[in-house]
Order: structure tokens, then sequence, then C-alpha cells
């Protein structure tokens, strides 16, 4: 059907402007009332990537470790944002900066780096600085390192290089990035101790132990006020212990032991209220008595003053404390074994060889159940040995030998199945050997030379199958074979029985068994 159309009414006109306007009222009615067009519409060209813009345009890093997220929008060439355009990330030094697939930069050392988007053949880049702060602790570590002999230390891992000092061997690092643990134990360490360990505000902890370090402990410690564990033990520093170290109100630990210190024990030390451990032993310190003031310090745990020249009483006062370690040893107290000692039941450790102690070993001994090391030897200690040792069921050292005890030994100790060392030499006792003692299974050394016991070897002794040193020698009354059962001990090293009465048989086996003992003084029974 064809279309029909009106052709508008006109006004009058000049002939001129008629017949323009005509010509064009005729051409747009015939587009519009025409047949329907042979041409389509032409489709705009399709979106591609023609710039692409990064948020942020730049971006400093201030520490390692820290990001930054960056952002790409891809624009086509009518400047409209792509939606779910591709980009791809790139740095142009991995070393100083790291990026992810999602735009995520990381630093990793200081410096400069290019961070590229690409999208298609578009790319553009944006700087990237890292510039950490220089740690004030630094170039005190590198005085340190220096004057303390660092390129011959055992280990200098990391030390002077870029790297984060927290990766420097020894150096433990707060969040902050400061300095809080320094850790040089059997490191080599060599020269004066330097002065620069005091310019550490932050140090918590710092172990020099075993080390070859000399001179005094400087004075510039004192500004240590967070210190908590202090262990110069085992050097050759000297000098008096100075009094300032009693300021460091935060110290629980200090460890001076082994060292050429002289002079007093100071008393400012008594000042250090939060003290749970105190070692000052084998120092050549002016003789006295032991300081009344260590029973004011409540949380002690751990004192050691052996060899440091001590006499006189131990202070009752110390029983108050929670110790776990009392190490009285090689001094001059020439006292009665102290009674109180044995209501302290939190001993694990206690060390009392070599003081002079007279006196007879208390008989409720047996209520220190904690203890695992027990050295009262070379003394002048009587009387008998407590049944009561037989109740410390976690006990693992157990040494009385060099003293005047006399009797038998009790069959109780038979019941410290925990008990590594026996050492009873050099004293009266007498008897027969207990055959339970068979059943120590953890043995691995007894000593009961120079006493007056009697009999035979009993073949429980058989059981002993990690023993390693057996001494039995100078006990004139011990007699006869020794049982076929010592066959069991193919660890034992050494085994001691001269100046007994005691012998092998000599059969072939017992020869080859005493053949792979590497130190004997075995005699051969003589046949019938």
């Amino acid at each position: 059907m064809r279309s029909s159309c009106k052709l508008p009414s006109m006004t009058v006109y000049s002939s001129l402007s008629i017949k323009l306007l005509l010509v064009v009222l005729f051409s747009t009615v015939l587009a519009a009332c025409g047949k329907d067009s042979p041409t389509k519409p032409v489709p705009p060209p399709q979106p591609v990537p023609s710039s692409i813009a990064i948020t942020p345009q730049s971006a400093t890093l201030s520490a390692i470790g820290e990001t930054v997220s960056l952002t790409a929008t891809v624009l086509d060439q009518y400047s409209n944002a792509i939606a779910g355009a591709i980009v791809n990330w790139s740095s142009s030094d991995m070393d100083v900066v790291s990026v992810s697939v999602d735009g995520l930069v990381t630093a990793l050392k200081n410096g400069s780096a290019e961070i590229t988007a690409t999208a298609g053949v578009v790319s553009v880049s944006v700087p990237v600085t890292v510039r950490t702060p220089v740690n004030p602790d630094r170039n005190v570590l590198v005085s340190i390192y220096l004057a303390t002999d660092g390129p011959n230390w055992t280990n200098n891992t990391n030390w002077l290089s870029d790297l984060p000092i927290s990766t420097w061997f020894g150096v433990t690092t707060k969040a902050t990035g400061r300095v809080e643990r320094l850790e040089f134990r059997r490191n080599r360490l060599s020269g004066a101790m330097p002065s620069e360990f005091g310019k550490i505000p932050d140090l918590k902890r710092l172990d020099l132990s075993l080390n070859d370090l000399s001179g005094p402990i400087p004075l510039e410690l004192r500004n240590l006020n967070k210190i908590e564990y202090l262990d110069l033990s085992h050097n050759d520093l000297s000098g008096e212990i100075p009094s300032m170290l009693g300021g460091l109100s935060s110290l629980v630990d200090l460890y001076l032991d082994g060292n050429s210190f002289s002079g007093e024990i100071p008393s400012e030390l008594g000042k250090l209220t939060n003290l749970k451990a105190l070692w000052l032993s084998r120092l050549d310190l002016t003789g006295g008595e032991i300081p009344l003031w260590i029973g004011d310090l409540p949380k002690l745990a751990s004192l050691n003053l052996g060899s440091t020249n001590r006499s006189g009483e131990i202070p009752q006062a110390l029983g108050d404390l929670p110790l776990r370690v009392l190490n009285l040893s090689r001094n001059n107290l020439s006292v009665e074994f102290p009674s109180w000692l044995a209501d302290v039941t939190t001993l694990v450790y206690l060390d009392l060889s070599r003081t002079g102690l007279t006196g007879e070993i208390p008989s409720d001994i047996g209520k220190l159940i904690n203890l695992s090391i027990l050295y009262l030897w070379d003394n002048n200690l009587s009387g008998e040995i407590p049944s009561g040792l037989g109740n410390l069921a976690n006990l693992e050292l157990l040494r009385l030998h060099e003293n005047d005890l006399e009797g038998e030994i009790p069959p109780s100790i038979g019941n410290l199945t925990n008990l590594r060392l026996l050492y009873l030499d050099e004293n009266q006792l007498s008897g027969p050997i207990p055959s339970n003692l068979g059943g120590l299974a953890n043995v691995t050394s007894i000593g009961l030379s120079e006493n007056n016991l009697s009999g035979n070897v009993p073949a429980e002794y058989g059981s002993l199958t990690a023993l390693e040193h057996l001494y039995l020698h100078k006990n004139i009354s011990m007699i006869g074979e020794l049982p076929r059962e010592l066959l069991n001990l193919q660890n034992l090293e050494i085994l001691r029985l001269d100046e007994t009465q005691l012998c092998a048989s000599i059969d072939t086996e017992f020869h080859v068994w005493l053949d792979g003992i590497p130190s004997k003084h075995v005699t051969l029974c003589l046949p019938d």
C-alpha cells in the first residue's frame, strides 16, 4: 500500500523564497514518506584502551614491608572508563618493591622503582620510593661490632649489611625496629666491654656469656632502665662489681660468675626486688659473711655464691625465699648443717660441698621432694645417712663422698629410680651393699670406695645395664667371686676392685667381658 502524505499549507511569500521553501519541504516529505529505505545505520566503533590513569600518581614508603595499593582506570578513545579491563602490573626493580597482580606494592629495601600498568598496547608508570628512617640503634651496633673484633666473631651473619638490623645475628628488635635483645653467648667477642651497650634504651636482654671481654663493667649500663636479663658470666671482666647495678630496677636475672671481679658484694643489689636469679660464683671477692640483705629479695629463686670467700652462718632468712637453686659450695662456712633447709621444699638444686659443714644430715631431709641434685661432698658431716633420702623420688645426682658418715647404706636409696650418679666414697660406711641398689636402672656411676663395706657384690647389680663406672676399691672386707650376672654390664668403662678381696672368674666368658672394659683393676680368682 502506498503511504499518503499531505503537503503543509503555505502562506504567500516572495517567488524566490517560495521556491526554496518548496524544495526543502519536498525533500523532507520524501525522506519521511517514501517506501522502506534499503540503507542501515552504521554502528559506532568498539571501545579500545586508549589511556590509563593510576592513583595515586606516586608513593613513598617509610618502612620495609609497608604496602600501598595502586588503582588503574583504563579509558577508551572516547575517554570513557572500560569496565573489567585487564591490567598487568610490573616493577622496574623487584629488589626495591614488588607488586601483586592486584596492584599491591610492597617495600623491600631502600631505593626507587617504577610501577607500570599495561592494558593492551597502552601502559603508564608511576614512581615509588622506599625511604626508611635511619634506626638510631644501627650506629651503636656498628660501634659494638668494631670494638669487639666483629670480623672474627664465630657468627657475624648480616652484620654491617644494608639488611634490617633485625636480620643481624644475635639481634632482636621490637615492632618499632628498636633493639630489644642482644644475645652473643660463646661468640668470641673480645676486647674491653664497650660502653655503647648502655646506649640502647629499649634493651631488655643482654647475653655476653662465655666470651673474651675484659676490663670493668661500663658505668653507662646504668641507662638500661628496661633491662631484665643481664648475663656477663665467664669472661675476664675485672674491677669491682659496680653499685650502679642496684639501680636497674627491672632486672630479673643477673649472672656475673666466672670473671675476675674483686672487692665487696655491693649492698645496692639488695634494691633489686624483682630479682629471681643472682649468680656471683667463682669470684675472688673480699671475704665476708653471706649478705643478710639477700633475704630481702622476695622473688629470689636461684642463688649461687659458690667460691666467693664467704664465711660464718647461712642466714636463716634464706629459708623464707622461694629458692629452687642454692649453691654455697667452696666457701668457709664451718657451721652445722642448717636444719631449717629441710623446710625449703621448693629446692631443686642444693650444693653445700666444700663448705666445712659439720653435724648430721637432717633426718627430715626427705621433705625436699623436688630435689634433683644434692651435693654435700668434702665436708665434716657425721652420723648415718638418713633413710629419708629414699623419699627424694626426683633425685638424679647424689654426692655425699669425703665426709665422716657411718653406719650402713640405707636400703631406701634403692627407691631412687631416677638416680644417675651415686657417690658415697671416702666415708666410714660399713656392712654389706644393699642388694636393692640393683633397681637403680638409670644409674651410670656408683662410687662406694674407701669405706668399711663388707660382703660380696650382689647379683642384682647385673641389672644396672646403664652402668659405666663402678668404684669399690679400698674396702678390704669385701670378699668373694663376682656374680656372673655382671656379664650383663656391657657399657662398663671403669671397674675398680683393687685393695678388696673381690675377684673375677678365670673362665673364658669372664675374660672376654673384662677385655671389653677399658679401665679396670681386677684380680682373678685363684683356682681351687
